[in-house]
């Protein structure tokens, strides 16, 4: 309580210091309350297919509207003196909606392809406008997709993968920083081997088989070219 009782905007703390503290008018009041619980209204379609037993088709569409939505505000304790990251409700409701579409095909031959498109985006244009410091925190491209080429047994036990992976450039927000995600594609590939006469799969591959590095989270760090080995029994 002693932190709410002289919280005010971190921006506007900003500016009163940037001005030797010698105009309290610049100060605007946080005016934040004690967290309640969150809500949500979700709605969802969706189709899925098997189609002859070798064509599968999965789709759907969302749209999310949140009240009360429980996020972090940064703003500054005139009491304290200091900056938090405060817990608070967004009363302006908040709209989230996406789609996606995965398909699967199985030849004759054993090979399987798959892969799928993801459409993701929100709207907080009304609270970040009404709410100074907020940050939504959504954190995702608004585009993504994945494909990806299988065959369990190519020749005596020997079989593949290879897959790719593709993400549009998005904006990180968080109390911690806000920044660009660049746009990134990645190919992992593995091969496998199923051992004569036992249960146990022998599996060798790498992940961003190129050596593309990439973020997926704002000031964190770059994912390189990773290897590794396993023995599944089944």
């Amino acid at each position: 309580r002693q932190i709410f009782d002289e919280l005010v905007t971190l921006s506007s703390f900003q500016a009163y210091e940037a001005n030797g503290r010698n105009n309290p008018d610049l100060l605007e009041s946080a005016d934040l309350d004690f967290l309640k619980q969150e809500q949500i209204f979700s709605l969802e379609a969706g189709y899925k297919a098997l189609i002859k037993d070798h064509f599968f088709i999965d789709l759907n569409i969302y749209r999310n509207v949140y009240r009360k939505l429980v996020s972090r505000v940064s703003a500054y304790s005139l009491n304290v003196e200091r900056a938090f990251s405060v817990y608070t409700n967004i009363d302006q409701p908040i709209q989230s909606w996406g789609a996606s579409v995965g398909v699967s095909i199985k030849t004759d031959q054993g090979f399987r392809v798959s892969g799928n498109y993801t459409f993701a985006t929100y709207d907080a244009d009304e609270a970040r406008t009404a709410n100074p410091g907020f940050v939504p925190g959504f954190n995702m491209p608004r585009h993504r997709i994945n494909a990806q080429i299988q065959h369990r047994d190519v020749y005596k036990g020997l079989g593949f993968g290879v897959a790719y992976r593709w993400s549009d450039m998005y904006m990180w927000e968080s109390p911690f920083g806000i920044g660009e995600i660049p746009s990134f594609q990645v190919w992992d590939a593995s091969i496998h081997y199923a051992i004569p006469d036992s249960r146990f799969t022998l599996k060798f591959g790498a992940s961003n088989l190129l050596n593309q590095e990439y973020q997926t989270v704002y000031g964190g760090p770059r994912v390189g070219r990773q290897y590794f080995l396993s023995l599944l029994f089944e």
